[in-house]
């Protein structure tokens, strides 16, 4: 099966060989065949994790042309100037298959695994999630129908601007009483963490040039310098 990048064109697109379900790029001028895209189901995948965190995406930029979803790299000229990048995560609301991901994670020169979010409990964790909003300038991230998240599932939160890590505010019954073998670093200002809630664990000295601060639920998180604001 042959597929081309729109109606008017009969230069590149793609090809699917149903004999062994490989997925590849044609082009009329016998140019290289670029990324690999192994089987129609990984390709897919690969176009839902550019739908979840369109800023990592690698190629194939996607963004909205008049509510329709277009990729930046194949757009029309006459468009261009109208096409507006896709930011915003939306985070489904039922787990989907991952079966070529795990293929490829199984194969014995791959890593056996690949990051998605970080995870952070909290007895109150619908004030907890808006605490880290206020202090990271993130928001919630809103359900594919627009609905309202039921209170007690964990709440998703998004960077705005599309660069920093999904996180998972979730609820639990037990409060926090050892330290976190595992933290959050940070880019911030003390003061103004500590004016918003949060505590200072550990100041500078004694061999570390940064905070060591603890959230409102006592999850700590090392602040550093944003070397920005260095002289």
């Amino acid at each position: 099966m042959w597929i081309s990048y729109g109606p008017a064109d009969h230069t590149s697109g793609l090809y699917l060989d149903a004999s062994t379900g490989y997925l590849g790029r044609w082009s009329r001028y016998n140019e290289g065949s670029g990324d690999e895209l192994d089987t129609l189901t990984t390709y897919l995948e690969d176009v839902a994790d550019m739908l979840e965190a369109p800023d990592l995406a690698a190629r194939d930029r996607l963004g909205l042309v008049g509510g329709a979803l277009v990729w930046g790299s194949r757009l029309d000229p006459a468009r261009e100037d109208r096409w507006r990048p896709l930011a915003r995560a939306v985070i489904p609301e039922r787990p989907r298959p991952r079966g070529a991901s795990m293929t490829r994670m199984k194969n014995e020169n791959a890593a056996p695994a690949r990051f998605k979010d970080l995870a952070l409990d909290a007895v109150d964790h619908q004030a907890l999630a808006d605490w880290w909003c206020a202090v990271l300038g993130y928001e919630r991230s809103v359900m594919a129908d627009g609905s309202a998240r039921p209170q007690h599932w964990p709440v998703p939160i998004v960077d705005k601007t599309g660069s920093g890590p999904l996180i998972w505010i979730n609820p639990v019954s037990e409060r926090k009483t050892f330290k976190n073998r595992m933290h959050l670093d940070v880019w911030g200002v003390p003061d103004r963490l500590v004016a918003m809630g949060a505590t200072v664990v550990r100041a500078p000295g004694q061999g570390i040039d940064w905070h060591v601060m603890a959230d409102p639920e006592g999850n700590e998180f090392c602040v550093f310098t944003d070397p920005d604001d260095t002289p």
